[in-house]
């Protein structure tokens, strides 16, 4: 650890050598996977750290019938990035960090260009579901397809964080009111554990994001719970890491959301563009336009972008086979 830092109040990942950024808290490995930022451990959070083995959450676990021990698993460890509280320097009370970001930092942050040029191929590999989930739910495949590569970068990167690892780290997590979000957490991994184990993965090997999201359409499992994933196939059960139920989970989502039609642009404030809000989990949210508008005008570019090389690829088709008339 950094020379000159307190474990309990701060960890600081601006060193380049991985155990720099690492601590252990009452037995417990915390890591901190952003690097440059600091954060500090609230007094009261060093005191659920405390008993967080013997707590409320492993006697839910337990009695949820998980006879594995994760608390004791090696690879168990806790993101101080996800529960961490933000260090200011002295004299901001507040700072708003990347919320402040422009629309065109944004883009370079998701790698928009680089998104844009998979966007076809993906089109061309699940066609005939997008074409199918349009048909049944009314959202643009292209729309669809742009969410998915938003979120996912079309199913090649699904987080950076191991799925049951987050959940407890989001159990140690506290809201702007100064309240732990247990009870979200706790829903998350009693909710998720046994659907992964249908599927045969385990929760500690499970990657997602930092808020639990899993899957090529990062579906949180208190929303799969709702019943808005679905099985693209009404012969086998959804599977939240198969592309195609993926698909058509995130059009049955939009859908729900308040989606309609196919034709027209996607207009700000329109019906579709507040069913991107609430996919993102933005609605009210308060970082203002870096959450309200830019994650719908991500996927609108992307979703815009393929279809125009959708038409042109056809205008080509069209114009060979009238070629050979």
């Amino acid at each position: 650890m950094a020379a000159g830092l307190s474990p309990l109040e701060i960890l600081t990942a601006e060193e380049s050598s991985p155990s720099d950024h690492d601590i252990t808290v009452e037995g417990i490995r915390i890591i901190n996977k952003t690097p440059g930022v600091e954060y500090i451990i609230l007094p009261s959070q060093e005191r659920a750290l405390k008993h967080l083995k013997d707590g409320l959450l492993r006697k839910a676990l337990t009695e949820a019938g998980h006879k594995e021990d994760f608390f004791e698993d090696p690879r168990f460890v806790l993101y101080l990035n996800v529960f961490g509280r933000r260090k200011r320097p002295k004299g901001v009370r507040h700072q708003r960090g990347s919320y402040e970001q422009s629309y065109e930092q944004i883009k370079e942050a998701y790698h928009l260009e680089d998104k844009k040029r998979m966007a076809f191929a993906f089109y061309l590999e699940n066609s005939e579901v997008l074409e199918r989930a349009e048909r049944q739910f009314q959202i643009p495949r292209q729309h669809i397809a742009g969410l998915i590569g938003i979120e996912t970068s079309f199913g090649t990167y699904l987080g950076e964080y191991d799925f049951f690892n987050a959940g407890v780290s989001n159990y140690l997590r506290m809201n702007k009111e100064g309240f732990f979000k247990r009870d979200w957490s706790r829903k998350q991994l009693l909710l998720g554990m046994p659907e992964l184990k249908k599927i045969g993965l385990a929760p500690l090997d499970t990657r997602s994001s930092y808020a639990t999201a899993v899957g090529p359409a990062q579906f949180i499992f208190t929303t799969y719970a709702e019943g808005h994933f679905v099985s693209s196939d009404p012969n086998r059960q959804p599977n939240v890491f198969h592309m195609h139920d993926s698909i058509f989970s995130a059009a049955n989502l939009l859908s729900n959301y308040g989606w309609r039609g196919l034709s027209g642009e996607v207009k700000k404030d329109s019906p579709a563009w507040r069913a991107l809000q609430r996919y993102n989990g933005c609605i009210g949210h308060p970082a203002g336009d870096y959450r309200r508008d830019h994650y719908p005008n991500l996927v609108v570019e992307l979703g815009d972008h393929l279809q125009a090389q959708i038409k042109t690829a056809q205008d080509m088709t069209r114009t060979l086979n009238h070629s050979k008339i």
